[in-house]
């Protein structure tokens, strides 16, 4: 990854960064570890949505880069919620727990998802696969996220 790459996601990474830190006022131990994952994981999307919206010129390296993060992330999802914690400012239902197989195959189709997301080489591919990885996302967020 080149240099002007790296620039690139860490000034993201960086806008995105003031937001995050205000979500997780108040947040400890697991639920915190599960914020902060979490924050990466939309960091992440944020480079990937701004490419496909057209408001950052898609580059292939930096596409990349965030899908690995993404997929990095991803795959503690299972470890990071293994224990039950729900006090606030936690936004996990206790749902969670109870279909913890479930939760645990949205994680890995996250996960898969982010792999393909990462040999993208244009937009439109681009493009199919920041709609595959927000789908995931969602379909995750609507069963087991307040």
């Amino acid at each position: 990854m080149t240099l002007k790459t790296h620039l690139k996601i860490a000034l993201l990474a960086s806008a995105f960064g003031a937001f995050a830190v205000q979500a997780h006022d108040g947040a400890s131990g697991a639920v915190k570890q599960r914020m902060d994952a979490m924050g990466e994981i939309r960091g992440g999307m944020k480079v990937l949505g701004s490419m496909a919206g057209g408001k950052l010129a898609f580059d292939a390296e930096a596409a990349k880069a965030a899908a690995a993060q993404i997929e990095a992330h991803s795959a503690m999802i299972p470890m990071l919620f293994k224990e039950q914690d729900t006090t606030a400012p936690s936004e996990a239902r206790e749902t969670i727990w109870e279909n913890f197989d479930d939760f645990t195959d949205m994680a890995e189709a996250m996960e898969k998802a982010a792999i393909a997301a990462q040999s993208v080489s244009d937009l439109d591919e681009l493009r199919g696969a920041v709609r595959r990885l927000g789908k995931s996302c969602k379909d995750c967020h609507a069963d087991y996220r307040l």
